[in-house]
């Protein structure tokens, strides 16, 4: 497997405090689908747990503050969870399960672990690549143009270690890949309509079927109108 690049320790460090926390929640936040998508069985205690810890780290970044000791259990839950991913059940071992946990985890203990932040961020951005890596060519340029955003705002407007930064930054500013979106919402619509064939067994294969391509379809559009947005805010 190919080393991502991503965006070095000494790099992450030149970021303040809560835009470092926001680059490693951004990154967890990429993957977080495929926890379940690569480990349907998963206990539910295991995927709330990833899904906390993402929105822990993006809510922290947003506020510019988080509990210590409420980071470290958030954050413990989520590794917790990424190291039965790996050695829990040999079906899901060195499965993208365990890196959407662990960059979770890494994330919000980029919070709890002040000194080691640019370290941990380091992490997220590494197990998000990896994982990305399996639906997407371009996962590296991807991340790395998280960073470089982060780094300009940085500059340009004098953030410091108490800025906050808003949770809705990266889909107003940045620029993605239409793939990378696309295949990330797909992931969520597989994992809903599996829960949905279990309670409503009922449906036929082709309604199923059906119900899945429609609501991909509304994503590629939602897609398409939101760049479109984006790229009205940046001319």
């Amino acid at each position: 497997m190919a080393q991502p690049r991503v965006p070095s320790k000494a790099e992450l460090s030149s970021l303040p405090r809560w835009a470092i926390v926001a680059f490693a929640a951004r990154c967890a936040e990429r993957v977080e689908p495929l926890f379940k998508r690569a480990w349907p069985q998963a206990p539910n205690s295991h995927v709330l747990a990833v899904r906390r810890a993402v929105q822990y780290a993006k809510e922290a970044a947003a506020r510019a503050f988080a509990d210590i000791d409420e980071a470290k259990q958030i954050a413990l839950a989520a590794d917790m969870a990424s190291h039965e991913a790996d050695w829990g059940d040999e079906a899901v071992a060195e499965s993208n399960a365990y890196f959407a946990a662990h960059s979770a985890a890494n994330a919000v203990g980029a919070i709890a672990y002040i000194d080691e932040a640019s370290g941990l961020a380091y992490y997220a951005a590494y197990d998000a690549s990896l994982a990305l890596s399996s639906i997407s060519k371009e996962t590296d340029s991807v991340i790395y143009k998280d960073f470089e955003l982060l780094k300009k705002l940085t500059q340009d407007q004098n953030w410091t270690s108490d800025t906050r930064i808003p949770q809705q930054l990266f889909s107003l500013y940045s620029e993605f890949d239409d793939n990378v979106l696309i295949e990330h919402e797909a992931a969520r619509l597989e994992a809903y309509y599996a829960w949905e064939r279990a309670g409503r067994p009922s449906l036929s294969k082709d309604e199923q079927e059906r119900m899945y391509f429609e609501a991909l379809e509304r994503v590629r559009q939602y897609t398409q109108s939101l760049r479109l947005l984006i790229q009205s805010r940046l001319e």
